[in-house]
């Protein structure tokens, strides 16, 4: 895999297969209600404005993913549901 080649140095295993992969994580002192809050005051987010501001996060993120991967040459397959077999889909299409 391209994206394997490119962080070889930071990939400590792989997982392949045709089911989806979750990556998962938590930053413990924003796994809280003070550490959010903190993270919100000291970034300057109203609570109001919480909501917007998370979106656009999102927006940024998934466009920076599709503009590496369309980079990269990787294919990107939304599946809306869990229920969609997913054996109809490889990684090469």
């Amino acid at each position: 895999m391209k994206l394997l080649k490119l962080y070889s140095k930071n990939v400590l295993g792989a997982i392949s297969g045709l089911d989806r992969i979750r990556f998962r994580g938590t930053i413990r002192w924003l796994a809280n209600e003070l550490g959010i809050r903190t993270f919100l005051s000291r970034s300057k987010i109203l609570f109001k404005d919480f909501d917007k501001w998370a979106m656009a996060r999102t927006a940024f993120i998934t466009d920076s993913c599709t503009k590496q991967a369309a980079k990269l040459g990787i294919k990107i397959i939304y599946l809306r549901t869990g229920a969609i077999d997913k054996e109809k889909y490889t990684i090469d299409g």
